[in-house]
């Protein structure tokens, strides 16, 4: 008969656990810059200083998700999409796709 020990294994077990949580964290952070670098962008291409003031976002968290709203008035639609344009290529899919549904929804409420 043999015994088999496994040192390590409930150290692990709890890394694995905490694995989506730090996931998630990184996820957040990634959407956080990509929303700023978006809003920057087009703020520097807007001419009015009062449009340009009222360009934010908000990143956000619930229990199922984790996603990126975009705030800013009609007329700014123009230079969020050609900065959304230009900061595309270099993102990951699901920060390209979470941007994208985020102005998406500004045009809806608008």
């Amino acid at each position: 008969m043999f015994d088999i020990e496994i040192k390590g294994l409930d150290e692990l077990t709890r890394k694995l656990k905490e694995l989506p949580e730090k996931l998630l964290q990184e996820i957040e952070v990634e959407l956080r810059k990509a929303a700023q670098t978006l809003c920057e962008r087009a703020k520097s291409m807007c001419t009015d200083p009062l449009i340009r003031s009222q360009i934010n976002y908000r990143v956000f968290r619930t229990k199922s998700e984790i996603g990126v709203e975009i705030m800013a008035p009609d007329e700014a639609k123009p230079y969020l999409n050609k900065a959304f344009e230009e900061i595309s290529p270099y993102l990951n899919d699901y920060v390209r796709q979470a941007l994208d549904k985020a102005l998406k929804t500004l045009a809806q409420h608008m």
